[in-house]
C-alpha cells in the first residue's frame, strides 16, 4: 500500500467499516476512479464525490488530499480562476496535511498550493518531505520526472515516469506522460508502443488525446494518418499547427500556408507558441524564437501567472521545438521561465531530494 492507502485502509478498519464508512468509502473510491480517468465532466465528479465522503466524515484525510487534487488541475487547466480556487486549494490542502502528516500525496498538494501562491520555499520544503516520507508515490515520481524533463535529462525522466506508470497502471494522466516524455527524448518508436496502451485507457473527451495522438504519427512521419488523427481535434491553434505541419511535410505548401496563416490570425500567446513550433519545425529558428520572446519576454508584459509559467514549461518541452534547443537564445529564454517566480528553486528542491532514478 502507498501512504495514502494505508491511511485510508487502517482508519477504515478501526472503525469496523460500519454502514456509514462504507458509504463514504465507496465515495472516495468513486472520487479517485473519476479523478484518474481525466474524461470530460470527471474532475467535477470528482469533486462531487469527494465532497459527499467529508460530508459524512469531515476528517477523512483522504477525501480532502483528493478534493485537494482536483482544485489543483482545475487552477493548472485555467477551468477556475485564482480567486475563486486558491482558498479552496488552500482550505483543502491545510486538512490533508494537518489530518494525514504522514502522507506523501497531501504533502506534495500542499506544495501545489504555496507555488501557486508564489511561495517557492515553502512549496520546495513540502516537496522534500513528500518525498522523504515516500520516494515511490506515483505523483512525486511524476513530479521528479518534470524535473529531469526540463533539464532535458530525458533518460532519467522517462525512467521515473514509467515507475510511475508501474505504481499506478491505470492512471490515464502517467501514461500520457510517458508517451509525451519519449517523444520530447526522439524515442518515437517507444512513444507509438506507449501511446496504444494510453489509447486503451483513455476516455472521449480528454482535450488533447487526439493531439498526442496525432503527434506520434507526424513525429514518426506518417503523415496521412496523421491527418486522420487531426479530424479529432477541435478547430484552434493546436490543429492548425498540426495542419501547416502534415501539409508542409507532406509538400503541400499552398495548404500548408494557409494553415499557418490561420493560425497566426487566431492571434494569443498558445497561437503564437505554436506558430512558433511550425518556424521551427520549417528549420526558420529566428523566426520561432522571435514568436516565442514576444510571448515571454515582451518588457512591457505583466509577470506571468504561476499557472501561465507552468503552461509554458509544458509548451517549451515540446518535441517540434527541439531543434531550438543548442541555440544560446533559446537556452537563456528558457532559463528565464523556469527562474520566474522561482519555479527553477522548487524544482531544484524536489529533483535533489535523494529520489533514486533506479531501485
Amino acid at each position: 500500500f502507498s501512504s495514502r492507502r494505508r491511511h485510508t485502509r487502517s482508519r477504515l478498519l478501526s472503525r469496523g467499516l460500519g454502514d456509514v464508512y462504507k458509504r463514504q468509502l465507496n465515495e472516495y473510491q468513486r472520487g479517485r476512479f473519476f479523478f484518474k480517468r481525466r474524461g470530460e465532466g470527471d474532475l467535477e465528479r470528482a469533486e462531487a464525490s469527494f465532497k459527499s465522503a467529508l460530508e459524512q466524515d469531515p476528517d477523512f484525510a483522504d477525501a480532502w488530499i483528493g478534493l485537494a487534487g482536483v482544485y489543483s488541475v482545475r487552477f493548472g487547466h485555467n477551468e477556475l480562476g485564482p480567486e475563486e480556487t486558491l482558498p479552496l486549494l488552500g482550505d483543502a490542502t491545510r486538512h490533508a496535511v494537518s489530518l494525514a502528516p504522514g502522507s506523501s500525496e497531501a504533502h506534495l498538494r500542499r506544495a501545489d498550493y504555496y507555488q501557486a501562491t508564489g511561495k517557492a520555499q515553502l512549496a520546495g520544503q513540502h516537496m522534500e518531505t513528500a518525498m522523504a516520507l515516500d520516494p515511490n508515490d506515483v505523483l512525486a515520481l511524476g513530479k521528479s520526472a518534470g524535473y529531469h524533463a526540463h533539464r532535458s535529462r530525458f533518460d532519467e525522466a522517462i525512467e521515473l515516469q514509467r515507475r510511475a506508470v508501474q505504481g499506478d497502471p491505470t492512471s490515464v494522466l502517467q501514461h500520457h506522460n510517458l508517451v509525451a516524455f519519449l517523444l520530447v527524448a526522439g524515442r518515437y518508436a517507444e512513444a507509438a508502443v506507449a501511446a496504444e496502451v494510453y489509447r486503451a485507457l483513455y476516455s472521449p473527451g480528454i482535450d488533447d488525446a487526439g493531439e498526442l495522438f496525432a503527434d506520434v504519427e507526424i513525429l514518426q512521419g506518417n503523415y496521412e494518418q496523421a491527418l486522420v488523427q487531426v479530424r479529432s481535434i477541435a478547430n484552434g491553434p493546436p490543429r492548425e499547427r498540426n495542419l501547416a505541419i502534415i501539409h508542409h511535410e507532406l509538400q503541400q505548401e499552398a495548404e500548408a500556408d494557409a494553415a499557418l496563416q490561420r493560425l497566426l490570425a487566431i492571434g494569443g500567446e498558445e497561437a503564437a507558441i505554436h506558430a512558433a513550433e511550425v518556424y521551427a519545425r520549417r528549420g526558420q529558428a529566428d523566426e520561432a524564437i522571435r514568436l516565442l520572446f514576444d510571448v515571454l519576454d515582451t518588457p512591457q508584459r505583466d509577470a506571468p501567472e504561476q499557472r501561465e509559467l507552468c503552461q509554458y514549461n509544458v509548451w517549451l518541452l515540446s518535441p517540434y521545438l527541439a531543434g531550438l534547443r543548442s541555440d544560446a537564445r533559446w537556452q537563456a529564454l528558457y532559463a528565464q521561465v523556469l527562474e520566474a517566480r522561482g519555479y527553477s528553486t522548487m524544482l531544484a528542491r524536489a529533483g535533489n531530494s535523494g529520489v533514486a532514478v533506479k531501485n
